[in-house]
């Protein structure tokens, strides 16, 4: 529920919720076309015109809302107002990842001890003069640490003296509250 956490948030009667469920691409792999895909812009229409697919989605769409309501029972029907299910095949049309991952590199042993991945990975890319890297991947998988990434990349971009200023700061601000 993103909604409960922002503190600028004043209607504690309208929420967002995400759900967020594995998918294996066997799923959906059939329903992806045969020509390359589009430039993305809206609802990919080779997905929105399969009925199959949307069936596919609309099963889905009821699981989840079932599994919400189990572990919410006080969420009515006449509260959702907009539900939305993505897929493998809807991540692999927006961000282009192989096969719908929305996660990144695999997250194996090897990424953490392989000099050679470890070099790779570093923010700071020696073969390109002041190019510097970010994201999930530069860390480990998902949303929360790709943004850190990017705290962390500009810290390293500003050098030591700014880990020192930021970290200072946070302290303060966390004994402020």
């Amino acid at each position: 529920f993103p909604s409960c956490k922002d503190t600028l948030h004043d209607n504690p009667n309208i929420n967002t919720c995400q759900i967020l469920a594995p998918c294996e691409w066997d799923h959906v792999s059939k329903f992806r076309p045969d020509e390359p895909l589009p430039p993305a812009r809206h609802a990919p229409p080779h997905l929105t015109r399969n009925q199959s697919y949307n069936r596919l989605k609309e099963r889905w769409c009821k699981r989840m809302l079932a599994a919400l309501k189990a572990h919410y029972p006080k969420i009515t029907d006449n509260e959702i107002v907009t539900v939305n299910i993505s897929t493998p095949l809807s991540i692999e049309t927006y961000i282009r990842s192989e096969k719908g991952s929305a996660i990144g590199l695999d997250v194996t042993p090897k990424r953490f001890v392989d000099e050679e991945e470890i070099r790779t990975l570093d923010m700071k890319v020696d073969s390109v003069h002041n190019m510097w890297l970010c994201g999930q991947d530069v860390l480990m998988c998902g949303q929360v640490l790709a943004s850190l990434a990017g705290v962390l990349c500009a810290l390293r971009v500003l050098g030591p003296l700014a880990w020192v200023r930021f970290c200072a700061r946070a302290v303060a601000l966390r004994l402020l509250l």
